[in-house]
């Protein structure tokens, strides 16, 4: 009989903020939305004070390390508590000797003086900067709009001169593909790379009950012409920048898969704008019964349920068995959400796009073997 030893349950180190519940867009395919919908919450300051005891008490006891992901809603709707806890994590660093790093997704609508000072500030800190946009200006007002049924891609395009000077090379795109923008994937990668001059960027198909056989080919079209493209650079540069600078495509330098999808409950955590400890952002707007929860910043989390996500891996998701991709987007959330379990996989069409994505992936590692470009480093988006 498997003994539970809650002394190997690995601590939590990566945290992803709801600093606010809410949002300024009305995304048509949003699964916060969708679900439990948004709400009108903000981190207050006193749970930000009690997030900052929590994590970084909890990081003395293990591993020496904090990183945060500010999280929404949008959150830059709530840029002062983003502020107080870089501050305050900074200090906090200081005094007991803790690595601290932050990162940020955002929409990339709102951007003002106060809020560039503030991540100009904090750029020490700053690892990352996430720019959720899908593509351009006829893709981006298709879905993410404003809640007044405007298109956001006139607003970002503005801002977005701010968001390079800012964040640099640590800032990267990352684009949804539904069955009405699948078609533009590679338009909007040119766009991008090209007009915005953004390299890294990421597309990846929503959870979207129109698609079909014939999406997931359109799917290997344009990712055939992405593929060509990157290729040829690839082969005239003698470089693999190109390869490292798209996600999925950049998996193909790595060797052998993850242990695990994710961290999601393992490290990893989602904290709600009101404290509560869930395994992922996702699994909290989906999870209305709370089954997930594993407890709360204030008396901190259940031990016997956070143990599941520590000892879990890909063996035991049911349906993956024998397949020969490393690197699938595996989402434990959305599994949950479909079969009320996070370990049983969806397949059909999710696994027809990904295994579009490792057939590029192996035509890329078989041809940069053979130029000798294979072990010159990686990347990730």
């Amino acid at each position: 009989m498997y003994k539970l030893n809650y002394l190997n349950v690995t601590p939590l180190s990566s945290y992803s903020l709801l600093v606010t519940e809410n949002c300024n867009l009305a995304c048509k395919y949003c699964y916060e939305e969708n679900s439990s919908g948004h709400k009108n919450k903000n981190m207050s300051i006193e749970t930000a004070k009690q997030l900052l005891i929590y994590s970084f008490t909890e990081s003395k006891k293990h591993n020496k390390k904090v990183d945060y992901s500010f999280f929404g809603g949008e959150p830059t709707l709530n840029i002062d508590i983003i502020d107080y806890l870089c501050t305050q994590g900074k200090l906090l660093s200081k005094k007991y000797n803790i690595s601290f790093s932050v990162n940020i997704i955002t929409n990339a609508t709102i951007m003002n003086k106060k809020i560039y000072n503030i991540f100009k500030k904090h750029s020490d800190v700053f690892t990352n900067c996430q720019l959720s946009i899908d593509g351009h200006q006829i893709v981006q007002d298709l879905n993410r709009i404003t809640k007044n049924g405007k298109g956001s891609f006139n607003t970002i395009e503005k801002n977005i001169p701010y968001w390079k000077e800012l964040f640099k090379d640590k800032l990267n795109i990352h684009g949804v593909l539904n069955h009405n923008t699948i078609s533009e994937l590679y338009n909007s990668y040119l766009f991008f790379r090209e007009k915005w001059n953004v390299p890294m960027l990421w597309f990846l198909p929503a959870k979207d009950k129109k698609f079909t056989k014939n999406h997931v080919e359109i799917y290997d079209h344009e990712m055939n012409k992405i593929y060509n493209y990157i290729m040829e650079r690839v082969r005239k540069d003698n470089s693999i920048f190109e390869i490292e600078a798209y996600a999925p495509l950049n998996r193909s330098l790595k060797n052998g898969g993850s242990s695990k999808p994710c961290g999601i409950g393992d490290n990893y955590c989602a904290v709600t704008a009101e404290g509560d400890i869930f395994p992922c952002h996702h699994l909290y707007f989906i999870d209305t019964k709370r089954e997930t929860l594993l407890g709360n910043i204030w008396n901190g989390i259940d031990k016997a349920k956070k143990l599941m996500w520590t000892v879990y891996d890909n063996s035991d998701i049911i349906g993956c068995q024998g397949c020969d991709h490393p690197y699938c987007y595996r989402c434990p959330a959305e599994n949950y959400e479909k079969y009320g379990t996070p370990f049983v996989q969806i397949k059909d069409l999710h696994c027809d796009f990904m295994k579009v994505d490792l057939k590029y992936q192996r035509l890329i590692k078989n041809e940069i073997q053979q130029m000798g470009l294979l072990n010159r480093g990686n990347k990730q988006c």
